[in-house]
């Protein structure tokens, strides 16, 4: 009796994730279950932990809190804008893969 397993609770059941064709029918994650938010969640203490203790700790110089908040925002606003545009571009061509009006050239249209 001691060597059985016990039953599943309707609360430690996992649901798996969509696969990929569940995705492409129009059923997408939701944005705190996609890789870039959870990677996000994960590295933007770091950032502030980093950022608040060279900037509140008086054995730093002032040249040295000056370039951890440049590289700091500079790699913040850098991601933000890459991810942003790689999204926009890649709906972009999704969409002139699929749509035959749409084209590469819209200046060559009589």
């Amino acid at each position: 009796m001691a060597d059985e397993i016990p039953a599943a609770t309707p609360s430690a059941v996992v649901t798996p994730p969509p696969s990929a064709s569940e995705m492409a029918n129009g059923n997408p994650l939701p944005y705190y279950q996609t890789a870039p938010f959870i990677v996000s969640m994960a590295f933007t203490p770091l950032v502030y932990i980093t950022v608040c203790a060279v900037l509140f700790t008086e054995s730093f110089s002032q040249d040295l809190k000056t370039l951890v908040v440049t590289s700091v925002l500079n790699l913040i606003a850098g991601a933000i804008m890459g991810f942003f545009l790689g999204a926009a571009f890649s709906q972009q061509a999704s969409k002139r893969r699929t749509d035959p009006e749409v084209t590469i050239h819209e200046s060559t249209k009589p």
